[in-house]
């Protein structure tokens, strides 16, 4: 007889509850007949399989060719090949947690088994895995095994070749973009890579000092990750975008579940783990789908890729899972995926839409880089414009007020001249005093808006002198009427070194101010205070050393109905309403702050009891 490349020989299969190795199969069991496709789900229970070869007319020309028994997929964990040769059962074991025989003919990393010729009766194989069950038994002429072997192998390397290049690329990506998004593809490719290998026996030629059961655990760990990261992938591309909590619940649920199925991996619940990561694998285009719903304003090239490939995957994994499980009879579909190793899913469709999604954040990207280039353009084009009308302002205010205080000068002068002449008796004098005093007010209100004019513009690094500060402050106080109300609390001599006009501008608009709005007659309080880096002393009315800092506080009562906005206080022009009609421009106290600012010190304004604190520290 003579026999083509593939037996047809009859396969049965039996599901036994028996989980005690046997050394000799169920015979005189019922078996029921396949054709070599096993797709029994999560199956707890050893299948055994009786490959019964045909009757050859001619047994010579059968025991004179070499025939195998091939099975597929390589992570089914057990398989053990029974054959009766002279009167007793011989037992050989395979599987991927057995160690590899030198006589495998298979190249690829499938479990072959060479038939011995001296065997007589059906051979028996025993297969058992904790993971889904999907198998398939094939009789095969040794030369058709190789043949085909080699092929597979061509795939498997085709798929391994490619996840390693994506795994360089993803490693490259990480450390060009240094974001969540290429370290997730890294650890999700990474995880790809580490499946294939393990699920190809090539972990075996790798890592040669490692056991089998050793190889095998490592293999679905990284069958774990591999769907951990994928969701870690989808967080990471909708995270620029507000999604909703249902969203962020389902992805730590998925970390969650995929953590457990570690757990459960570690400590020897192999099939529950599986359980676990195929519910979990099964929810990832559900979790897509909430994310892509409810994220706002998620762009058409995010949106449309994710949605088809969340509904493709769905497909696949839904249609995989029922011919799997044999509900429904879906045939060898190429499309299908029927194992977690399938050598298909090498990461390239998932790296071809990321590549198309990074393309296009990168090119919004720059379309916004130069959307806000020009509105840097034209702010910094407004700014100079801004800055040069400001400066003409300033020399405008600058030459006004020179212009007019040239004339001022004039009028004062002959105002003094007139004074002398006449006799306080006369009627006429009384107008000329009111007329100086107009005069010393329009020179005050021209002398503050030079003042701050000049402090926007002037130089941070002043000449610095070593200046006695108490010295200064009573000098200031000398030079006004009415001193007699204001008393300064302070012990020896307080000195800095620091520039001498700016503390002077300070100081002088201080005096006046706490005079110009306080009711008449009140008290006004000067206090120099030490205050340590560390600590602060507000009742250490005392001489403070050269270090540290100095506060100068200046008290004053308020006028009733008249306390200020302290928010507003340091601010030009601000002025309470019920004090519009007196002299000034509220420009003193912004004075203050700018000549504080300028010499490293600053301004602070406390109200308490109808008396207001304005506090100057001093480096």
């Amino acid at each position: 007889m003579t026999f083509a490349s593939t037996i047809n020989a009859d396969i049965d299969y039996l599901v036994r509850a028996d989980h005690i190795d046997s050394f000799t199969p169920p015979t005189s069991a019922s078996y029921t007949q396949s054709n070599g496709k096993l797709r029994l789900g999560f199956q707890p229970d050893p299948i055994w399989v009786r490959v019964t070869l045909p009757i050859a007319k001619d047994a010579k020309s059968l025991l004179s060719r070499e025939i195998g028994v091939r099975i597929s997929p390589y992570n089914l964990s057990h398989i053990s090949l029974f054959e009766f040769v002279s009167g007793r059962w011989l037992r050989t074991d395979g599987g991927a947690k057995a160690e590899r025989r030198s006589s495998n003919p298979c190249m690829d990393g499938l479990h072959c088994f060479l038939l011995n010729p001296e065997a007589s009766g059906p051979r028996y194989l025993r297969i058992e895995t904790p993971g889904m069950t999907v198998a398939s038994v094939e009789v095969l002429d040794i030369g058709v095994v190789r043949d085909a072997s080699a092929l597979n192998l061509a795939k498997l390397s085709f798929a391994i070749s490619v996840a390693s290049i994506l795994f360089f690329l993803g490693l490259l990506f990480a450390i060009i973009e240094r974001n969540m998004l290429s370290a997730a593809f890294l650890v999700f490719q990474t995880a790809v890579f580490l499946t294939l290998i393990g699920m190809s026996d090539l972990t075996v030629a790798w890592f040669t000092d490692f056991t089998p059961n050793t190889r095998y655990f490592l293999t679905y760990i990284a069958l774990l990750i591999r769907t951990a990261a994928f969701g870690l992938l989808i967080h990471s591309v909708l995270i620029e975008y507000q999604y909703k909590n249902l969203f962020q619940k389902l992805v730590n649920l998925l970390y969650f579940s995929q953590l457990t199925a570690v757990i459960a991996l570690l400590i020897g619940f192999e099939e529950i783990s599986h359980h676990i990561n195929l519910i979990s694998l099964t929810a990832l285009p559900v979790i897509i789908f909430v994310g892509v719903f409810s994220a706002k304003k998620l762009p058409a090239y995010i949106k449309w890729p994710l949605l088809v490939g969340a509904s493709m995957l769905l497909c696949i994994l839904t249609l995989g899972i029922a011919s799997s499980t044999d509900f429904g009879d879906w045939g060898d579909s190429d499309f299908l995926i029927f194992g977690m190793g399938d050598p298909r899913m090498s990461g390239l469709v998932v790296a071809l839409v990321l590549v198309w999604i990074v393309l296009n954040q990168t090119k919004d990207q720059k379309l916004i880089q130069l959307e806000e280039k020009k509105k840097l353009d034209t702010a910094v084009t407004m700014a100079m414009q801004h800055g040069e009308a400001t400066r003409e302002r300033e020399l405008l205010i600058d030459m006004m007020t020179h212009e007019i205080r040239n004339p001022l000068s004039t009028i004062r002068f002959a105002a003094t001249a007139l004074e002398r002449k006449f006799n306080h008796s006369f009627e006429d004098y009384a107008r000329i005093r009111r007329l100086m005093a107009s005069i010393d007010r329009i020179d005050s209100l021209l002398h503050q808006a030079s003042v701050s004019n000049r402090l926007r513009h002037t130089d941070a690094f002043l000449d610095k002198e070593d200046v006695d500060i108490c010295e200064l402050i009573q000098y200031c106080v000398d030079d006004i009427d009415d001193s007699a109300r204001y008393a300064v609390l302070a012990k020896g001599s307080v000195r800095r070194t620091l520039n001498r006009e700016m503390l002077r501008i300070i100081l002088d608009n201080l005096v006046v101010n706490a005079k110009k709005y306080s009711p008449p007659g009140t008290p006004i309080q000067i206090a120099v205070k030490r205050t340590t880096l560390h600590e602060r002393e507000p009742n250490a009315f005392e001489a403070p050393e050269h270090t540290g800092v100095v506060s100068i506080v200046i008290s004053n009562h308020l006028i009733p109905d008249a306390h200020p906005d302290l928010s507003r206080l340091f601010t030009p022009y601000y002025r309470h309403p019920a004090v519009s009609g007196r002299p000034g421009l509220g420009l003193g106290l912004g004075i203050v702050k700018s000549a504080a600012t300028l010499i490293g010190g600053f301004v602070e304004a406390r109200l308490h009891a109808g008396v207001i604190d304005i506090e100057v520290s001093l480096p």
